[in-house]
């Protein structure tokens, strides 16, 4: 039952509301609420409505809720804290490494910018940390307790905590390289960040090199290597090679038939020395320009494959001696990826010739002038022109051009050379030359073996997508912070990618960048109202804690990853 009762305390009076109920056959107060004084229960009858805040905070919550919990499921700080254990003081190296992996999966920003995203996330109360914790120093100075020695043990423990404990299909692998051009000065001494043939063109600047051994499902990273920018793909790969021999027995203790998949640009007689007396088999691919004689083999030859997923996918199968050794090789013709090539091959032509076109009509309209301003331009700057136009692949085969010198100025001429284009449609576009050593595998399967490649092309455009795992920025010189640099990133790929796996074995199937941009948009809010009067005359801050309004889409999620064990304790549900 409940009552309202007053108290008299140092001669004043205080009303609380009061339940009773019969405790071994007495009556007791089980339940006790302060009123407050007669006036303040009188302000709040006299109120109409209910209060209102005083103000909001808002919080992230979705996103940051949703990776902490993969990343308590994975164990990441404590295996991390296991390889390097530091006395209780303040936040220790994998509390500081998660802070900055999920900052790499959710906002990437600097060390320096890294307090203010931290103070705009849950994370204050799922990690806690002061705010002189998370100066840029401090995290500068653990990120120096990660040695390339203590980064390969903590690596090859997770990788084998997901093949126990997490069901990773390790029976194909997928190994491939990118780079990531940096701000770095010439001048700053690095052996890591050098200059090479940046993926995204950018030759004026210092490259990063990166190697990454994945899953096929998902692209999982199982091992990673940072190596020097200006280090050939096929070079690393041998030394890779090398080095996945002896996590062959660490990671799986079991005899496993490993394939790993890779792409023309790790080829050398010597890598594939190193695979044959390795464990592993392999699915790579040929540069089908080397191999005159298999683009030579008529469309007629070709067999339509079976499934559902190599529908318009037509295959020639042989062997051949490659690389010193009889090999199954398999010459595919994909309809898709022909029409694509087609389309992508017109669009550069046109470009082309419209700017030749412009060049042209320029030269001309000088030439007919009676007295031409500025200038007379040359053959060989006209050549170099011509050249910049078509250095683009394929046209110097498709484009005919003549440069020559008039009467009245310098000339320019081009056409098509429609055999050319013909002999690329017809001998060329649409088809992959892939080999192996799994010669008792089908045709569907080699294909299919070898499309996991592409999953790892989408792990390299996740850690290059500015909304998610971006690699930039990256405020960093020396080769150790580089190193660390990396490795946090493979870990917020891992992170994401997990997270997508989860959802997918729910029936969620989401992009990376889709997936962070609809957790990190459930935000938490914390409505502050103003102090309330307590016992013996204090006042007693209050806030309340609401999730915002979830579309369909975003309640599913939520449901999903049970997010709601992570709302604030005083939330309204």
């Amino acid at each position: 039952m409940a009552t309202i009762i007053r108290k008299t305390i140092r001669g004043h009076r205080y009303y609380y509301l009061v339940q009773t109920a019969w405790v071994n056959g007495r009556s007791r107060y089980v339940k006790q609420r302060y009123l407050g004084k007669a006036e303040d229960i009188g302000k709040l009858l006299e109120q109409s409505t209910a209060p209102l805040p005083s103000h909001t905070l808002n919080f992230e919550f979705g996103g940051t809720a949703a990776l902490y919990s993969i990343a308590q499921q994975l164990r990441l700080v404590e295996i991390i804290d296991q390889h390097l254990p530091k006395r209780n003081q303040g936040l220790s190296v994998g509390q500081y490494a998660l802070l900055a992996i999920l900052n790499r999966c959710l906002a990437p920003t600097s060390k320096l910018q890294l307090a203010h995203w931290y103070a705009g996330t849950v994370l204050y109360r799922l990690l806690p940390a002061e705010p002189a914790q998370l100066r840029s120093q401090r995290f500068f100075d653990h990120m120096g307790e990660l040695s390339l020695e203590a980064i390969q043990a903590i690596e090859k423990q997770i990788a084998q905590g997901l093949v126990e404990n997490w069901g990773i299909d390790s029976t194909s692998l997928v190994y491939d390289a990118t780079n990531f051009f940096s701000y770095i000065d010439t001048r700053t001494p690095s052996k890591i960040a050098q200059r090479g043939k940046n993926k995204a063109r950018r030759i004026d600047l210092r490259q990063v090199s990166l190697g990454l051994l994945v899953s096929r499902d998902f692209h999982l990273p199982l091992f990673h290597e940072i190596y020097p920018g200006n280090r050939p793909d096929a070079v690393e790969f041998r030394q890779v090679l090398k080095k996945l021999r002896r996590r062959y027995a660490e990671v799986f203790p079991e005899p496993l038939n490993i394939t790993l998949v890779f792409d023309k640009g790790n080829n050398s007689r010597e890598g594939f020395r190193l695979l044959e007396n390795s464990h592993y088999h392999f699915i790579g691919s040929l540069v089908p320009t080397q191999h005159e004689d298999l683009l030579d083999i008529p469309r007629r030859s070709f067999v339509a494959l079976q499934g559902k997923r190599l529908a318009g996918v037509w295959a020639f199968r042989c062997t051949r001696e490659i690389y010193g050794a009889e090999r199954t090789v398999v010459v595919t013709w994909n309809r898709t990826f022909y029409k694509a090539q087609v389309r992508g091959l017109l669009a550069t032509l046109n470009r082309c010739l419209r700017r030749l076109r412009r060049l042209q009509t320029r030269l001309e309209r000088r030439r007919k002038q009676a007295h031409p301003k500025g200038k007379a331009p040359t053959m060989a700057s006209i050549r170099r022109q011509v050249q910049a136009i078509c250095h683009a692949r394929h046209m110097k085969q498709l484009l005919s051009t003549q440069v020559e010198n008039t009467r009245t100025g310098v000339r320019l001429r081009f056409e098509v050379n429609e055999e050319e284009k013909n002999r690329l449609r017809t001998r060329l576009f649409g088809k992959t030359i892939l080999f192996t050593d799994q010669a008792d595998w089908s045709s569907e399967d080699i294909v299919l073996g070898y499309r996991g490649q592409y999953k790892l092309e989408d792990g390299f455009r996740t850690m290059k997508d500015s909304e998610a795992c971006c690699w930039w920025p990256m405020n960093h010189w020396t080769d150790q912070k580089i190193r660390v640099h990396g490795f946090f990133c493979v870990m917020a790929l891992l992170l994401l990618s997990l997270l997508q796996r989860q959802l997918a074995q729910k029936g969620i199937d989401i992009s990376i960048a889709h997936l962070i941009r609809r957790l990190t948009e459930i935000e938490e809010t914390a409505l502050a109202y103003a102090p309330r009067p307590a016992a013996r005359g204090k006042t007693k801050a209050r806030s309340v804690y609401v999730l915002t309004a979830m579309d369909p889409e975003q309640r599913a999620l939520f449901d999903a990853l049970d997010l709601a064990r992570y709302q604030h304790s005083a939330s309204v549900r």
